[in-house]
């Protein structure tokens, strides 16, 4: 990572993300819709939640019944415009803005979800203080954490086909701007922020193109909720869900 990158943000305005990226991926929204409603129906209580990177609002619906007034930011003006334009209500502000520096004339939240962004954040410590700050004392932090130690890595390293060192606390750079984390490290740096776990839960143990070819992305969702069921504790799938709380005052 470059000292650059630490103070950058990726850009989406250029890209389709809803067209080019979910085309195909029924399986993975499937099994991070029913997370987040699973998650949010057990976790958040309050009236506020904001949603960090929200994108073209694809999982508003998992959690639009879980609080009463929603904040939605994300850095692409392009998705956003997107996002307003599927979710029609009055119990949700959007506003254009980065994970490094979140609105300030917003209320505290009482929950917070943060998902498929953390890839996109080398500067983990200014995430997590920013975070912070919006949560009140004791709000719930829900995020998604890209694993870099998930069991095909693993493997790959083992057999000499992966230079990076998957147990390795830096972080395994996939390209400019996108990295994958050593969960464990993640833990760290937000428990130095005023975050306590609560859950966690691995997910997406199915994420093989052969395999989605060939098996219904409704079957795989399925399976993959039996997995975490019996796996989910363990750090071998691609991504992982935490639940944390910032420590009351």
């Amino acid at each position: 990572m470059t000292v650059s990158d630490t103070d950058a943000v990726c850009q989406y305005d250029q890209y389709d993300y809803q067209a080019e990226f979910w085309t195909g991926r029924d399986y993975e929204h499937q099994v991070e819709h029913h997370l987040v409603q699973q998650l949010c129906q057990r976790y958040v209580a309050g009236e506020t939640l904001l949603d960090v990177g929200c994108g073209f609002g694809r999982l508003f619906p998992a959690y639009s019944a879980s609080a009463n007034q929603f904040y939605l930011v994300d850095y692409s003006q392009s998705m956003l415009d997107q996002a307003q334009q599927a979710i029609q209500s009055d119990r949700v502000t959007f506003q254009q803005a980065s994970v490094y520096e979140l609105p300030t004339h917003w209320p505290q939240m009482d929950a917070v979800i943060m998902m498929r962004v953390l890839h996109h954040t080398p500067n983990l410590d200014a995430v997590f203080s920013e975070l912070n700050r919006v949560l009140r004392p004791g709000g719930v932090l829900i995020l998604e954490i890209p694993n870099q130690k998930h069991w095909l890595n693993r493997l790959r390293f083992r057999l000499g086909r992966m230079s990076h060192n998957p147990h390795d606390t830096t972080p395994m750079a996939l390209g400019r701007l996108f990295y994958n984390y050593l969960p464990e490290h993640v833990f760290s740096v937000m428990q130095q922020h005023g975050f306590s776990m609560e859950h966690r839960v691995s997910h997406s143990f199915f994420r093989n193109p052969w395999l989605k070819r060939r098996v219904s992305a409704r079957v795989l969702a399925g399976l993959d909720r039996g997995f975490q069921g019996l796996l989910g504790r363990y750090l071998i799938a691609p991504s992982l869900y935490v639940v944390a709380r910032k420590t009351p005052c």
